[in-house]
């Protein structure tokens, strides 16, 4: 990054390196530059460079991917479709979270029923709507997992 500033006299942000420490161990630096000017002719004069160990933030994510990517095939595997449902205290109902095979039962996408949960309930043959808002409602009240045949 610096030889780059220094032939371009553009700075460079968050260039990430890896280096290896004298132990052997990997470490990841963010490197910035930045040029500073002369004075009397306006021109680059020399580069700054900083450097920032960030090696705890790169091995935390490398870490959630891994755990993300478990956590993907294991709700992949499971039959049927995986979500969370939410209701708040004024009554609005949300999925956070839903498995993709929602696309399959409902031809509703997982962003889309997040965006709009009615998407839902649009899908529930209407005879089954009050049964099924019912049952939810007992289950918020005793915090028994849900479950309704419709």
């Amino acid at each position: 990054p610096s030889e780059i500033t220094q032939r371009t006299g553009q700075p460079c942000r968050n260039v990430v390196l890896g280096v290896h420490r004298p132990n052997g161990e990997r470490a990841w630096l963010s490197i910035n530059t930045d040029t500073v000017l002369d004075e009397t002719t306006g021109r680059p004069r020399l580069v700054v460079a900083t450097f920032t160990d960030i090696t705890t933030e790169v091995l935390a994510k490398a870490e959630l991917e891994r755990s993300r990517a478990h956590f993907e095939r294991l709700i992949n595997a499971a039959p049927g479709v995986v979500y969370q449902f939410r209701v708040t205290t004024d009554g609005t109902q949300t999925f956070p979270f839903t498995s993709a095979r929602v696309q399959e039962l409902l031809g509703v996408s997982p962003e889309r029923l997040a965006a709009d949960a009615n998407l839902a309930w649009s899908r529930i043959h209407p005879d089954d709507v009050a049964a099924m808002r019912l049952s939810i409602e007992n289950s918020g009240r005793t915090l028994e997992p849900w479950q309704h045949e419709f």
